[in-house]
């Protein structure tokens, strides 16, 4: 594994994942460094040919990313004698999101809001591979037993036009049986195939990031042999 640090971010890079991590105490604002930040680091992840998947996540279980920092907002502003440029550095950088050849994922833990929640749709536009990855306990807050299909229902409530490609559920938190024919028709509503694999940190409810790239790095190798208009596959998928 490699590590790298820069300011707001670290980024560690192993077996063809690379792991972006924002931290930019305390609420995670999308200013404007953050964001020239995010944008030198995604060029050079892009032009990497040994990375073929990048994970956006936080270092603060609270926010994802809060908000857009509105001072910069309307400085921009001002500067624009009181319009909008598509050149600006944010534009720039949901632009490269979109456009982005690589396996993008978004690891949300906390509260995502405003830039927070343009820069997740933007990797859900994306013409990548578009892989979930189910938390392998409840979070706090939620409510006891909120099972693994019923995150998919809610999800596809609240965004009905939410698509993804595969989703990666550890094998032992959906053990084989009935539940997992209600999980697949839970998935079938995002368009998904369901992939159990164990990416569990042993005794823990935390993923191994060795199991998680390796089970990301399979269904990349996968979904390279598959012509981009094939349909949308749905079922179920397990490895060893």
């Amino acid at each position: 594994m490699t590590e790298t640090s820069a300011e707001f971010l670290t980024i560690k890079t192993a077996d063809g994942v690379a792991w972006v991590t924002i931290d930019n105490p305390p609420i995670n604002l999308f200013n404007t460094p953050l964001i020239r930040a995010l944008g030198a680091a995604t060029a050079r992840l892009e032009d990497d040919a040994n990375v073929r998947v990048i994970v956006f996540q936080s270092a603060d279980p609270d926010f994802f990313i809060a908000h857009g920092d509105v001072n910069s907002i309307l400085g921009s502003v001002g500067q624009q004698g009181g319009g909008h440029s598509d050149s600006s550095p944010f534009q720039h950088l949901l632009d490269r999101f979109r456009l982005m050849s690589k396996v993008t994922i978004g690891k949300i833990d906390g509260i995502a809001r405003g830039g927070g929640l343009e820069l997740l749709a933007a990797l859900d536009r994306s013409t990548a591979h578009k892989v979930l990855v189910l938390n392998l306990a409840p979070e706090l807050g939620e409510t006891t037993g909120f099972s693994a299909e019923r995150h998919l229902h809610v999800l596809s409530q609240h965004a009905p036009d939410f698509r993804v490609d595969h989703i990666v559920v550890d094998s032992a938190f959906v053990p084989q049986g009935g539940e997992r024919d209600h999980l697949a028709r839970a998935a079938s509503r995002l368009g998904a195939e369901i992939v159990y694999v164990d990416v569990a940190e042993s005794g823990s409810h935390a993923h191994h990031f060795g199991k998680l790239a390796a089970a990301l790095g399979s269904i990349v190798t996968s979904g390279d042999d598959t012509a981009t208009d094939v349909p949308r596959r749905e079922g179920i998928t397990s490895w060893p």
